[in-house]
């Protein structure tokens, strides 16, 4: 029996994870070329962190800088790439009609991403699809804090984490949920090795699935 869906939002409802790789290199465009790969390695690497601590990893260990006015330079010239942009990314092929015949199934939907909150529920309601969600949890609060919250506010019974990014494959491990890999647009690259043998279900995209598909997953013991 399944009681709840979360879901990542980057790859996992919306094509935005080249968004953010553009919006990070647009970000950081006057900076050194090594020092500007280096970061989308770590960003890549790190699936699921807020932009805040990628751009202060930037400045302490790429840069090692200590400025105040190029962090904040950065989050606004990121947000502000990602602001105008955002509405032009695609679903993830099949995402809506996945969720509506979840929530025709009454089940609670909910997203945790460690993108920013407002761009998230801006693009849902762009899509017509915020109405389906019960709560959303985004930046600026990092990931790992809102799966507390959302852990012990909502999440009751047995619940399904939609993701793709290794630290949702560790989230959905501490809290007992099943792990559904959506493996299309992922950045993670070593996925294929550190899923392999696990129990865990792995799809392109929601292409030709539905309600019954999560109601036939198979729990952790």
């Amino acid at each position: 029996m399944m009681d709840y869906i979360l879901y990542d939002f980057d790859g996992v409802i919306a094509n935005t994870n080249n968004l953010k790789i553009n919006a990070f290199e647009y970000a950081l465009r006057d900076e050194p070329p090594n020092y500007v790969k280096k970061l989308i390695k770590y960003h890549i690497d790190n699936g699921g962190i807020t932009r805040q601590e990628k751009f202060k990893y930037y400045l302490s260990f790429i840069s090692k800088e200590d400025s105040n006015v190029k962090y904040n330079s950065f989050l606004k010239d990121f947000s502000n790439y990602c602001q105008m942009n955002i509405h032009t990314m695609s679903l993830i092929n099949g995402v809506d009609s996945f969720v509506e015949s979840v929530n025709d199934n009454k089940i609670p939907q909910y997203i945790i991403s460690g993108g920013n909150r407002d761009e998230i529920v801006s693009y849902l309601d762009n899509k017509n699809l915020l109405k389906y969600f019960t709560v959303i949890y985004g930046n600026p609060t990092p990931k790992r804090s809102s799966m507390y919250e959302l852990y012990k506010n909502y999440c009751n019974g047995q619940g399904v984490y939609f993701g793709d990014a290794k630290l949702d494959y560790e989230l959905a491990r501490q809290y007992g949920m099943k792990f559904v890999f959506v493996k299309r647009f992922s950045d993670w690259i070593e996925w294929n090795e550190v899923l392999q043998a696990k129990d865990v279900t792995i799809i392109d995209d929601f292409d030709n699935i539905d309600f019954n598909f999560v109601s036939t997953l198979e729990f952790y013991k």
